[in-house]
């Protein structure tokens, strides 16, 4: 998973099918980006909060269902539908990984949630879905390819008021949504605060708890690519999140592409 796409915060929802799984009973509150002084405003604002932070490229992915739960996941059976999600499938799925994975890793012993954590890691469909403590690496995420992907604004999620998961078993016994710290099974983990939710029901909406509290920050999307100037002098960048030979090269080709036209001060949304 930890390739071209971004691990642990944005894995587009297809608009059609997932935009209704972040409606709530209670209106998200929404707040417009068109500025530095307003991102960091919206920062300050949450600064003494328990918030968790996803960016996504475009409004119409802010669906919150986790990869194992989106029809995309599945293909087509011989007679033209679509295969359903079923949790016996994704047993099924964890029990492969936990057999396999230790030939390829330095993985034992470890609880189911652990072991789901490292799946994710590497691309498998789980039902966790990545998430940040740092609202600027969820901009960098949000903004990254915002520029030139010809869509509607960027977004950052802000959520609080979630309870970490009670245990570390595959059905933790609740179904309301839960955050669980991951084990620091690589270097981007720590890198990029990341962190995940757990989906007790992945193919559905998630049931926030009472006390949960959700924002949409849009950014405008002339405002992304100076937004991403400024996040890379913080030093929020490819390099510091994927600190390895994979995150320099990929930092260094968005260098190559954006930093010629801000020397020349000209646009760059």
């Amino acid at each position: 998973m930890l390739d071209a796409v971004p691990p642990y915060l944005i894995e587009n929802v297809r608009p059609s099918e997932h935009v209704e799984c972040a409606r709530r009973k209670d209106p998200m509150e929404a707040r417009k980006i068109s500025s530095w002084d307003d991102f960091s405003k919206a920062i300050r604002e949450n600064a003494f909060g328990d918030w968790i932070y996803r960016g996504v490229t475009q409004k119409e992915y802010i669906g919150l269902i986790p990869k194992i739960g989106r029809p995309e996941a599945r293909a087509y059976d011989l007679d033209g539908m679509r295969l359903e999600y079923h949790i016996a499938d994704e047993l099924d799925l964890l029990e492969k990984f936990k057999r396999r994975a230790p030939a390829y890793s330095q993985y034992r012993t470890l609880t189911d949630l652990e072991w789901l954590s490292v799946a994710q890691h590497h691309g498998m469909p789980t039902r966790l879905l990545d998430w940040t403590e740092s609202p600027l690496v969820a901009a960098y995420f949000a903004t990254e390819q915002t520029p030139h992907n010809g869509g509607g604004p960027a977004c950052i999620i802000a959520l609080t008021g979630l309870s970490s998961v009670p245990n570390q078993e595959f059905e933790i016994g609740i179904d309301e949504l839960c955050v669980f710290h991951p084990p620091h099974i690589s270097p981007r983990i720590p890198a990029q605060q990341g962190l995940f939710t757990y989906h007790s029901v992945p193919n559905e909406p998630p049931n926030f708890p009472a006390k949960a509290k959700m924002q949409l920050w849009e950014i405008a999307r002339e405002v992304c690519g100076e937004l991403g100037f400024v996040i890379d002098k913080c030093g929020i960048n490819a390099t510091s999140l994927f600190p390895d030979l994979d995150g320099l090269a990929r930092y260094l080709g968005w260098y190559y592409k954006w930093y010629g036209i801000r020397r020349d001060n000209r646009p760059v949304s």
